[in-house]
């Protein structure tokens, strides 16, 4: 073996490695050409870049350039590699277009439809302004408007968005309702059974209950057990969806019984002797209420 096979032998591998040292993957993170408006804030989607053995080599990207969302033009971005021997560049162009109404919506938090419960005080959930360009928000002040009475009938909260001498309107209905006024309880062969009448919604439809039965009339009857759930919806014609959570323990009916007073110097018993199934007691004496068992002392 001569001189120069051994240099080539020993050269080989020594190329080899710079081949492979200048492999490295440098791109940009998200598109190449962004389209931004006025009165919206550039974020820069950032870049990446790794060798062929996957080390991270980012830091050693210089970026040159700058965005002013203040002012509608082209700007230019540039990523400049220097990694060893390596040089690269890579180039971002950011479109700044002239902002206009057509670009911003008007987003409701929560439904566009809501129900109120007549007596309960209404509290909007709000709204903002949505850039559709960028789909970000935007800084810009919203009128509220509400006709919202303490009466049950339909009414309208308007957020109003001024903009370049435009006005774009966003209408959220408020329908104030009745609420269910007619839930009673009753014990059947020993069954529970919750008789419901609803009234005050005119679009009514139909009711869903929890294990999943439709019932279409106003007015209807359902055993509660251990695995039902208090709750059911009310669907309306509007195909809105209310949601009715009934507190069992508050809808059972005030049974009116009979009782036993022992008088016995200052103490007077007040025993429970007809109602075996009854499990909580509220007694009122003197105005004053208290909770017990079937027995109270005074």
């Amino acid at each position: 073996m001569n001189k120069y096979e051994k240099y080539l032998i020993i050269s080989i591998p020594i190329l080899l490695l710079i081949i492979a040292l200048s492999i490295v993957k440098f791109e940009l993170v998200d598109e190449d050409n962004i389209i931004i408006t006025t009165d919206s804030e550039y974020t820069e989607p950032g870049y990446y870049a790794t060798t062929l053995f996957g080390k991270d080599i980012s830091d050693k990207v210089e970026v040159d350039g700058f965005v002013d969302t203040n002012y509608a033009g082209t700007y230019k971005i540039y990523y400049r590699l220097k990694y060893l021997w390596i040089r690269k560049t890579l180039e971002r162009e950011v479109i700044v277009e002239k902002n206009n109404i057509d670009n911003l919506d008007i987003i409701l938090v929560g439904k566009n439809r809501i129900y109120n419960i007549l007596g309960n005080k209404y509290v909007d959930d709000g709204a903002y302004v949505l850039n559709k360009v960028t789909n970000t928000t935007i800084n810009s002040k919203l009128i509220k408007e509400d006709n919202i009475d303490s009466k049950i009938g339909e009414y309208k909260v308007k957020y109003i968005l001024n903009y370049d001498g435009k006005q774009k309107v966003a209408v959220r209905d408020v329908i104030v309702y009745e609420v269910i006024e007619n839930i009673t309880n009753e014990i059947i062969n020993g069954k529970r059974i919750v008789n419901i009448e609803i009234n005050g919604i005119n679009n009514f439809s139909y009711v869903e209950l929890s294990d999943g039965r439709i019932i279409k009339d106003r007015k209807f009857s359902y055993e509660i057990t251990n695995n039902t759930k208090n709750t059911f919806d009310i669907h309306t014609q509007n195909n809105d969806i209310i949601t009715y959570a009934m507190n069992t323990d508050n809808s059972i009916n005030n049974y009116k019984c009979e009782g036993i007073i022992n008088r016995n110097g200052t103490t007077l018993e007040v025993i429970s002797n007809k109602l075996s199934d009854v499990k909580k007691y509220e007694w009122i004496i003197d105005g004053k209420e208290s909770v017990g068992q079937n027995k109270y002392t005074y």
